[in-house]
């Protein structure tokens, strides 16, 4: 054999396995979607002066599921709800930063999420005087 022709056989070796695994791994990547887990908004509407609604808005898809909310109400407490909406009542006036975090489970594994669209600043205010 000389010298082109072992080359020539190597290379159309070559070209066999690669045409042999790309099949392959086309399969191995159509076999599960990739779990996506997001926050996309928090929304915080005063019902009084000092009283809110807060509703998250979140994406949970492809094997991924939020299990539960955690409400970081920027006076020092922390709740955790299975849903996305609570009401809030705040003792004092004030401006308040909140946050939520989303447990999220995936698979076997747990992930805390949280982005800037789940944070709202909310001023709580006194109520008018009356006169």
């Amino acid at each position: 054999m000389t010298i082109v022709g072992a080359i020539s056989l190597l290379l159309s070796l070559v070209a066999s396995m690669v045409s042999d695994a790309v099949p392959d791994m086309a399969l191995r990547s159509d076999q599960g979607a990739v779990p996506v887990y997001r926050c996309d908004h928090l929304t915080a509407s005063k019902i009084n002066h000092t009283t809110f609604w807060l509703t998250v808005e979140s994406t949970a898809e492809n094997g991924a599921e939020v299990e539960s909310f955690t409400f970081d109400l920027g006076n020092g407490t922390e709740v955790t709800v299975p849903e996305g909406r609570i009401a809030v009542d705040y003792d004092s006036p004030g401006i308040y930063i909140v946050t939520v975090r989303l447990n999220v489970k995936v698979g076997e594994d747990w992930v805390t999420v949280t982005s800037g669209d789940c944070r709202e600043e909310i001023e709580a205010t006194s109520p008018p005087s009356a006169q």
